[in-house]
């Protein structure tokens, strides 16, 4: 019944209690909290399996139902499209130089070309990314270009990255580019909870050089490794 008490955490984690319950529908008995007892707690009981959720009260689900149940719903959730942006270093007016994604039968991947007023730019993290900003001059596609073909691409699809700023990247990128995204970029936590990210970060290889392709291949193996 583990891989239940799994569902269970990483649906509560991600679109909270109430939502799980009304998802689960028929196969939840309600019954009363004490209001001492607080967090997530779970046991088995047979065939049932009972959670206990902040003051939010006792249910109790009938596992084959739950099973099944959450599995459709982790499924519609899975991370099947992984996501990388690089940058020209960490500040307020930086940008996104080159975007990677990495999805079932492809690979994305573009240098990105300044727009005219992104001008930040850090020589340490040149020395993680090995590009030149005259390399993405000379190679990038312009903001439009990049933001229309991940729009054709991607669209109504959720890209999964391994660090919150790429949807920071995305915003800066799109708002270069004058039009707005038809996809979402969201955390991998979004989708299998802060456990399993935590074991799929520690999954991913340790090496100072950085590049977009790169990393979200990484990304791509270690969820699909983490999962086998």
């Amino acid at each position: 019944m583990q891989d239940v008490e799994s569902f269970l955490r990483i649906a509560i984690e991600r679109a909270g209690y109430a939502a799980v319950v009304e998802l689960l529908g028929d196969s939840v008995q309600e019954m009363e909290l004490d209001e001492n007892h607080k967090g997530l707690w779970l046991s088995f009981k047979k065939e049932r399996i009972v959670v206990r959720h902040d003051s939010s009260g006792f249910v109790c689900f009938k596992v084959d139902v739950a099973k099944e149940r959450l599995a459709l719903l982790h499924e519609a959730q899975k991370a099947t499209h992984f996501v990388d942006f690089e940058a020209p270093g960490i500040a307020p007016d930086s940008y996104a130089l080159e975007v990677a994604v990495v999805f079932p039968g492809g690979e994305y991947q573009t240098l990105i070309k300044p727009a005219s007023y992104w001008d930040h730019w850090s020589y340490d993290a040149q020395d993680m990314h090995y590009l030149s900003r005259e390399q993405l001059i000379n190679q990038g596609q312009p903001s439009l270009a990049v933001a229309q073909e991940m729009n054709r691409l991607f669209d109504d699809k959720t890209l999964c990255s391994d660090n919150p700023v790429d949807c920071f990247w995305l915003d800066v990128l799109f708002e270069a580019a004058g039009i707005e995204p038809t996809f979402a970029v969201q955390p991998i936590e979004s989708f299998v909870g802060r456990d399993a990210a935590g074991e799929i970060y520690d999954r991913l290889p340790v090496r100072k050089g950085h590049r977009a392709l790169q990393d979200a291949q990484a990304l791509s193996k270690a969820a699909a490794d983490h999962f086998k």
